[in-house]
Order: structure tokens, then C-alpha cells, then sequence
């Protein structure tokens, strides 16, 4: 097993470095065995699909990342949801290392904005992810096709949600899980994600 320090930086318009995220990579030829998937959530029946999850101002994601086929059901205790990721890494980025994902990047961006869902929709605020505690994956590589999202709420409080989610196959066969996420939530999100863009720096 390896251990590999991890950081995104970018280069501001007056050349200083600045680093968005950081994280400790744990690298292992074996694939680690599956635990068991969350139970199930007292949540009710939502079918909120595609078209009407994008349209206005609820998510500011274009149709590169518009991956969110349905929300299947949600309630206070979290949401269970179904989603479409099979875009491979050169319609990402030019010259990929491989022909396929070890691990989706697409599919965790649909964790997060379902977050944002769940908190416009139970909080009736808009957020932003701030932080995740862990990502642990049980297959070698994340299949493409449709996957099933559940997100079970862990804690709340004014401003901050905390969450834990696993990420399954159609079959219903754990994929990989995320601890810990964290997010933030603030009405003044509300104009960024009307404004649709980044603020020239």
C-alpha cells in the first residue's frame, strides 16, 4: 500500500498558487472488501427527474455535468437517488493515462449536487461542498451506466450539513462509499448559481 499527498492548485491572475483541495491517496493492488450498504431510510417517494432538476436556478451545472437522472425518494433522513455516468476520460481532458475511470469524477459531482437538492429542498437554502472525511472504493473500476446514489443526513446544524453516501450498482452492489461529507449553506449562494458563471478575478 502507498500513500500519496494530493493537492488542486491553480494560478491566479497575479501568478500566486493557490490550493482549492488537498487529500492523503491510499494506493493498494488489492481491492478492499465491501461493508455493508446503508440501511434502509424512512423516506418517501420524490420522482423529481432529469428536466426539472436542471431547469431554473436549483443547480448551476451545465450538460457536461448534468448527470442526475432521477431522485427516487427523499425525505429529513437523507434521499435515494438514480444517476448516468459512462463519459470516458478523453471527452474530459486531452491526452487521458487511461482509457476508462478508476474512480468516477462525475459521479461523486452528482453526490454533491444532490446535496445542494436536498438542502434547497429541506432547508430551503442553497449550499456548497466544504470538505469530505473519506472516499473508500470496492471495485477496481467505477462500471459505467446507471448507478444508485443514498445519502444518509448524519448531522445538521445552522449552517452546516454532514453526510455519509453510498454509491451502488444498478444491482444494488456497493461501489464505493463517502464519509463525512461536508457542506455549507448560505442564501447568498442563491446569486452565484443565478449568475451561472465565475466572477473574473
Amino acid at each position: 500500500r502507498t500513500s500519496v499527498p494530493v493537492k488542486l492548485i491553480s494560478t491566479d491572475s497575479s501568478g500566486r498558487k493557490v490550493i482549492h483541495a488537498e487529500a492523503q491517496v491510499e494506493l493498494s493492488h488489492t481491492v478492499v472488501k465491501a461493508v455493508k450498504p446503508l440501511s434502509a431510510l424512512d423516506l418517501d417517494v420524490d420522482e423529481r427527474k432529469m428536466d426539472e432538476l436542471y431547469a431554473g436556478n436549483q443547480l448551476f451545472h451545465g450538460t457536461h455535468f448534468q448527470g442526475i437522472l432521477q431522485i427516487i425518494r427523499s425525505g429529513a433522513q437523507g434521499l435515494h437517488a438514480a444517476v448516468m455516468t459512462d463519459a470516458s476520460p478523453k471527452n474530459w481532458m486531452k491526452n487521458p493515462l487511461r482509457s476508462t475511470w478508476v474512480g468516477d469524477p462525475l459521479l461523486w459531482d452528482c453526490c454533491f449536487q444532490l446535496m445542494i437538492l436536498w438542502c434547497r429542498k429541506f432547508r430551503n437554502l442553497p449550499s456548497l461542498p466544504t470538505g469530505v472525511g473519506g472516499y473508500q472504493q470496492f471495485v477496481k473500476r467505477i462500471p459505467a451506466g446507471i448507478k444508485e446514489v443514498i445519502i444518509q443526513i448524519t448531522a445538521i446544524t445552522n449552517r452546516e450539513i454532514q453526510a455519509k453516501m453510498d454509491l451502488l450498482s444498478e444491482q444494488g452492489k456497493l461501489l464505493a462509499r463517502i464519509e463525512n461529507y461536508r457542506c455549507v449553506m448560505d442564501a447568498s449562494l442563491d446569486q452565484a448559481f443565478q449568475n451561472n458563471c465565475l466572477n473574473p478575478s
